[in-house]
């Protein structure tokens, strides 16, 4: 078989196994949604001088959701609103 040949052929399988994934049915989220929710839950405090909310919200039990993951302060008032 010539070089050609097998270039094809890898070419082709490798297209195929890709193909396959794209219609498997499964969606993962690369990227955090940029479109603000309705539903999000209110801010229970107020904002003033309070602009990092990472400083509290990293860990324990108001940490921010595993979907919240990679965003930063400035999307959290984006969906967020202070309920005061």
């Amino acid at each position: 078989m010539g070089k050609l040949s097998y270039w094809v052929i890898l070419s082709l399988l490798l297209s195929t196994i890709l193909l396959a994934g794209c219609q498997s049915g499964e969606t993962t989220l690369t990227t955090p949604s940029s479109t603000p929710t309705a539903n999000a839950p209110k801010i229970p405090h107020g904002l003033e001088g309070m602009a990092d909310c990472l400083s509290c919200h990293t860990t324990g039990t108001h940490s921010v959701p595993a979907d919240h993951a990679g965003r930063v302060n400035s999307g959290c008032t984006a969906c967020h609103k202070s309920a005061n």
